[in-house]
């Protein structure tokens, strides 16, 4: 199957408040939350703030990236926490076999 090739545009009129945004964020715990998930979905991840010698190009793809690694790992996580919910609750318990009047 070949790459996926996505190609974005923003306007010129929102360059500014995008980059922004992303700015806003920068250096901070972004959460994302898909409380449907079977199995819970919960991933957080932050992004650095534009290096210097980063274009805004480069810095907005950057941004996207992390953003699209982040919902796949939350998919991921939410599958795997699912499958050992699902082992786990296979699992017997340990018996417990102390009698009540073991101390009066």
């Amino acid at each position: 199957m070949p790459d996926v090739q996505i190609t974005l545009t923003i306007s010129t009129d929102n360059i500014q408040r995008v980059l922004d945004s992303f700015n806003a964020l920068a250096g901070k715990t972004i959460e994302i939350n898909a409380h449907e998930l079977e199995g819970g979905g919960h991933w957080s991840f932050r992004y650095d703030p534009k290096d210097v010698g980063e274009t805004n190009q480069d810095y907005a793809k950057r941004v996207l990236k992390e953003l699209v690694k982040a919902t796949v790992r939350l998919v991921d996580m939410a599958e795997d926490y699912q499958r050992y919910s699902t082992e786990v609750a296979a699992i017997t318990p340990p018996n417990q076999d102390v009698p009540e009047d073991i101390i009066q």
